[in-house]
């Protein structure tokens, strides 16, 4: 997430070592839910490997929701699963 979060800092020329108070509302609002056009963004890896792509950035808070619903819905599952296994032993 860092990296998207730089390349989105520097394409919108957004100062990261700004506090938070001190940002414009439209670059906190870049920051926190996302852009509106693709950006291209470059990573490279530990062992040297670097791959580009071009995409969104989806947002700090719309990460989090987006992880939230993700894992809610998985442990939903899990424990439906649970459930269903218990009546079933209790059968047994």
């Amino acid at each position: 997430m860092y990296t998207e979060l730089d390349t989105v800092a520097k394409h919108y020329n957004i100062d990261l070592n700004k506090k938070i108070k001190d940002l414009t509302k439209e670059e906190l609002d870049i920051i926190l839910y996302g852009t509106k056009e693709p950006l291209t963004f470059n990573y490279k890896s530990k062992n040297g490997n670097t791959r580009k792509t071009t995409s969104y950035y989806e947002g700090i808070i719309t990460n989090l929701e987006r992880r939230y619903i993700e894992t809610k819905k998985y442990m939903d599952k899990r424990m439906d699963r649970r459930i269903y296994d218990r009546i079933n032993m209790s059968y047994l």
